[in-house]
């Protein structure tokens, strides 16, 4: 899922996101905006506008992701 330059997301660690936590998915890979791929992150990790998370959860948490990548707040699942 493409990180948008309006998320509250960008320059975010993959820790600060708590995404496993709060959204229910996890971070596989980190393909940056200049194709470079990190495979397992680590958690202090950064996230800029433009990354694409390469992320693994349930349908309905995909989609909450995807709204607060693209800035735009969704109802938590």
């Amino acid at each position: 899922m493409r990180v948008a330059n309006s998320s509250e997301m960008v320059s975010r660690t993959i820790k600060e996101m708590q995404l496993r936590k709060e959204v229910g998915v996890i971070v596989m890979a980190i393909r940056k905006e200049s194709g470079e791929m990190v495979f397992n992150p680590p958690a202090d990790t950064p996230v800029q506008g433009g990354d694409y998370l390469i992320v693994m959860g349930r349908p309905n948490n995909l989609r909450a992701l995807e709204a607060l990548l693209a800035g735009h707040r969704a109802a938590r699942p």
